[in-house]
């Protein structure tokens, strides 16, 4: 495709969601955390990003799905998959959709609701040569998430974001750099450049206008663009389990050992459902499941720590709608929260 005309679809789709992020309802939620960074205190305005304490989301753009399609063929388990919805007829894309589905809110209520680290997960349909949210479905368009994010952010102009793009399906050399063209191109002058992480202190950035990080988990392609932070920057070590006291001991040993000072840190508060797991709860979801479970520990678990280098940097969870959660992570940092937008455990 010539570039000039990819550069001209390019900013044609970024003004058509930047339409429909202005004209987007937050309903209750327009009165929560916009714009929680702001009302840090003047101690946290001088600190780095890694000393504070970052309520994230989880395959953040798995609030909707496209059930009627494709099942993403680049996920290990999508050849088991195949075989429930065979066995299980029309019922087994409904079934599918449940236990993929990991948030109640969108992009832009998720922002409003106070998130500001997201977990990016890209992949190509066949045949298509758009990105998408995959998960074992596929969810929207990536672009149009993206492009939400910054109107948000033109919006808001303290607020700062993180953008972890960690998972990649079916994509090529070619469809990376495509990918990150288009990031470039949607961020032009809110990038925030690799850089020591003791340099990315709030009043800084906010000087400089530099309010998104693209953390990107392609070696080539951060070699290639200096404005692209490698994913070691962010380590994000995974449970890998249905019980929530494993989990809490692996985030707490985790935490303890192995959070380094010289990069952002992860703490994922998220339960993994097996295919077992689903076969043995059909009618059930990985929000009844998985997500519930693992907030009622995870929840008092962030009560208990502490900001700062050895403290908590970012989590992550599901369904980051209950009410809970967010204000845990915030409080933190010394910020009381509203919650009455925000369902309950």
């Amino acid at each position: 495709m010539n570039c000039c005309l990819r550069k001209h679809r390019t900013h044609a789709k970024f003004e058509n969601a930047i339409s429909d992020y202005q004209c987007n309802s937050f309903g209750d939620h327009s009165h929560s955390n916009m714009d929680w960074m702001s009302s840090l205190s003047e101690e946290l305005q001088s600190s780095s990003l890694t000393s504070i304490a970052i309520p994230g989301s989880h395959d953040s753009g798995s609030y909707w799905l496209d059930k009627t399609g494709p099942l993403n063929p680049a996920r290990r388990e999508s050849k088991e998959i195949n075989d429930l919805l065979k066995l299980s007829g029309h019922y087994g894309r409904d079934i599918v959709y449940n236990w993929s589905k990991t948030q109640k809110l969108n992009i832009p209520e998720q922002l409003a609701a106070g998130i500001r680290y997201f977990d990016m997960r890209v992949g190509l349909k066949p045949n298509d040569d758009e990105f998408y949210i995959p998960h074992l479905f596929f969810g929207g368009k990536i672009v149009d998430l993206i492009a939400q994010i910054a109107g948000y952010l033109m919006e808001h102009d303290k607020e700062i974001v993180l953008l972890d793009f960690n998972h990649f399906y079916s994509m090529k050399p070619e469809d990376h750099k495509r990918l990150v063209d288009e990031l470039m191109s949607i961020f032009d002058g809110l990038i925030c450049p690799f850089m020591n992480v003791d340099q990315t202190i709030l009043n800084d950035l906010w000087s400089k206008n530099q309010r998104v990080l693209l953390f990107y988990h392609d070696e080539t392609s951060c070699a290639e663009n200096k404005n692209l932070w490698p994913g070691s920057f962010i380590p994000s070590p995974w449970p890998e389990t249905m019980d929530p006291k494993s989990m809490i001991q692996y985030l707490d040993h985790n935490l303890e050992e192995g959070r380094p000072t010289d990069r952002f840190y992860v703490s994922q508060g998220v339960l993994t459902p097996t295919t077992s797991t689903i076969v043995e709860g059909l009618w059930s979801s990985l929000e009844e499941k998985c997500a519930i479970p693992a907030l009622h520990l995870l929840i008092p678990w962030i009560g208990s720590k502490s900001i700062g280098l050895s403290g908590i940097n970012v989590t992550i969870s599901d369904f980051v709608d209950k009410n809970s959660y967010i204000p845990a992570v915030l409080s933190l940092n010394g910020i009381t929260c509203c919650t009455e937008s925000i369902t309950s455990l």
